[in-house]
């Protein structure tokens, strides 16, 4: 992801970002500290008792831009697949 994110900021898409580039998934946007604690609480208790694979299958990635403070506007989904792979 890092590698992309490199690759597509250049020329016209090029954008100096106020934080490093950091790949992530969003679960949850939580209102305050509080219930973000104790949402954080209850996934680690879950996790410390789940035996599943931590894996999950990456179907598609959207490109979003922070409209304003907190509030992101998705701009392209892109479906993931072979079709998109280079070899």
């Amino acid at each position: 992801m890092c590698e992309l994110h490199r690759k597509l900021n250049t020329a016209e898409l090029q954008y100096q970002e106020e934080w490093p580039y950091i790949p992530h998934l969003t679960i949850a946007k939580m209102g305050s500290q509080s219930h973000a604690q104790a949402a954080f609480d209850v996934a680690r208790d879950r996790w410390e008792r789940y035996s599943g694979s931590p894996r999950i299958l990456l179907e598609r990635l959207t490109f979003v831009r922070e409209e304003s403070p907190n509030c992101w506007i998705d701009l392209a989904p892109i479906q993931l697949g072979r079709r998109l792979v280079s070899r």
